[in-house]
């Protein structure tokens, strides 16, 4: 692994010269994958589709901030361990560790100065697999890039759907975008329960979602 790692720093040095900061930031997160050593399962969709909701109810917990608009606004890891922390990477190259406690996560989700953060947890159900809460694309900081810029690192990619949505052009941009990762994308209806009232039966709703699926598998033939 220490190997692995050198190299990739090394490669990061020769690449300054080409003033690409994406580029570089690829590189930063190819050194991060190699250094946590799980497979990470990316949770992506458009804003407020309920992504860090879906997360809390596989944690069974009420751990992820959560609401109307954006509420992940920086990279989210999800991972086990033996004690339960918040580990926050500050812009600066500084570390910080807090308590795992909602507030904290909610305030360090907004803060300015955090690059990314890992929550560690002693009951997260999954020893080698992580969860990583990605940035909602769409939102109002125009942030998302930071979410397209993980895709090809994340080993399973959940594209969670609003069900009351259904496919928005912010999500047919995401799918096109992430077209190249199809083979590993993972499609999730969510908010079912939200919407229950507007069909008259439940036959209808599912041929909607049949419908919304075709129209994604026509972007992925």
């Amino acid at each position: 692994m220490d190997i692995c790692i050198d190299l990739l720093l090394k490669f990061k040095d020769g690449l300054k010269s080409l003033n690409n900061k994406y580029l570089l930031e690829y590189v930063d997160y190819c050194i991060e994958k190699v250094k946590r050593d799980k497979l990470e399962v990316a949770f992506v969709g458009e804003v407020s589709t309920g992504k860090s909701t879906l997360i809390n109810a596989l944690l069974g917990k009420d751990l992820l901030p959560i609401g109307i608009g954006p509420t992940t606004l920086k990279l989210a890891y999800i991972k086990k361990d033996n004690i339960d922390t918040v580990t926050v990477h500050y812009k600066d190259d500084s570390i910080k560790v807090f308590k795992v406690k909602k507030d904290i996560i909610e305030k360090i989700s907004k803060d300015e100065n955090v690059e990314d953060f890992e929550i560690s947890l002693k009951d997260f159900p999954f020893e080698r697999i992580a969860f990583v809460d990605t940035i909602g694309v769409g939102d109002i900081e125009n942030m998302e890039q930071i979410t397209y810029t993980y895709l090809p690192l994340a080993d399973a990619i959940v594209l969670v759907v609003d069900v009351a949505k259904l496919l928005t052009s912010q999500q047919k941009e995401l799918l096109e975008t992430a077209e190249a990762y199809k083979s590993k994308i993972f499609i999730v209806f969510n908010k079912m329960d939200m919407v229950l009232d507007e069909y008259t039966n439940l036959e209808a709703l599912k041929e909607e979602i049949s419908a919304d699926t075709k129209q994604i598998l026509t972007i992925y033939k």
